[in-house]
């Protein structure tokens, strides 16, 4: 069987960083090669040269056995290369099939073919069972569903080989069940793709063959079967790591933080405490109130009722300047002085 992608001896450096030295991978039909490495291993450079996005300084890439002497991001999309980032690339204005034929639309003489546009995009949304209209504009729609356009997007200038980095880092758990769905309808149809996650559990459950990368180097290959969680971690790491979740709990500190009844038309009635060494973790499904709760504690966004309390002295509504500068909060423990003041007296310093 041919490889669908191959990389040998794949070299990339930037001014003071090797970021990339005698990296070999390759691709076969059908599969789901996962890269996992720690932040800044070289997993996005090596897709960004897979995509045209870098050159190399040295060794060779292959796509169905001919090898690619210059690539580009026009050359790779020719190639059969769709790249499915975290940050998605559509226009919000636009319809589900504008946004699907974005720079290659199906004409009617020299206008678009609005109509077939819309029927064929239909049609490829439902062969990987998304139930859109293809009329409805992007902005509309949430995360997990742009991307299932964004795969469609790619299908449609007849990809064969797919670059996933990170897609599951703003999904919901539904919406990471609907796109492994969908990966798994790519793998029947002998589509190959690269995954790219943090999240080690995923890769056991659609991964075939992973790859550790650490400081830019190919650390090993293995068929998923071949290895556990353990030895995933000490790839990445570099060391064997005895205790994950050490069983250590310092005794309760007095509050930093604390917030108290927060309200507002996207929340209701939040509460959480924060003390000394702690971390404290929020979590709930898209859409949720998380990310409005953080900036009402924070005072970038306003709130109506509840209040928030640091050291035990309340805060002012929407002044973040307290909340910012330590400076500010020690003397604000210490002395319990107004805000305004403490605001004034560090900006004339500073």
């Amino acid at each position: 069987m041919n490889k669908l992608l191959e990389l040998k001896g794949i070299g990339k450096s930037f001014p003071g960083v090797r970021a990339l030295d005698d990296i070999n991978l390759d691709l076969e039909p059908g599969e789901v090669h996962v890269l996992i490495g720690e932040n800044g291993a070289g997993k996005s450079t090596l897709m960004k040269i897979i995509s045209g996005a870098y050159e190399t300084d040295e060794g060779q890439m292959f796509v169905d056995g001919v090898q690619i002497k210059k690539n580009s991001p026009v050359i790779s999309e020719q190639l059969g290369i769709g790249m499915i980032y975290q940050e998605l690339n559509l226009i919000p204005e636009l319809s589900v099939a504008q946004n699907i034929f974005l720079g290659h639309p199906l004409k009617k003489g020299i206008f678009n073919d609005d109509r077939r546009m819309n029927k064929e995009a239909s049609e490829r949304l439902e062969q990987l069972q998304v139930h859109l209209k293809p009329t409805q504009l992007v902005k509309t729609l949430g995360v997990g569903t742009q991307q299932m356009i964004e795969i469609v997007k790619a299908l449609s200038k007849e990809a064969k080989i797919l670059v996933f980095d990170e897609p599951t880092s703003s999904l919901a758990d539904a919406e990471i069940k609907q796109l492994f769905t969908v990966i798994r309808m790519l793998k029947e149809r002998g589509i190959g793709m690269f995954y790219i996650s943090h999240r080690l559990e995923e890769i056991f459950e659609i991964g075939d063959r992973v790859t550790i990368v650490r400081d830019g180097k190919k650390i090993s290959t293995s068929r998923i079967e071949d290895m556990d969680m353990n030895k995933l971690i000490e790839g990445i790491a570099g060391r064997k790591i005895e205790n994950l979740y050490p069983h250590t709990r310092k005794k309760a500190e007095e509050p930093m933080l604390e917030i108290k009844h927060l309200t507002s038309k996207k929340f209701q009635d939040v509460s959480i405490v924060v003390r000394a060494g702690e971390i404290v973790g929020m979590s709930g499904l898209v859409g949720a109130g998380r990310t409005e709760t953080a900036r009402a504690a924070f005072g970038i966004d306003h709130y109506d009722s509840g209040e928030v309390l640091l050291y035990g002295k309340p805060l002012k509504k929407n002044s973040p300047p307290n909340r910012v500068l330590p400076e500010a909060s020690a003397r604000f423990r210490k002395t319990g002085r107004p805000r305004g003041w403490l605001w004034r007296e560090a900006s004339v310093r500073t």
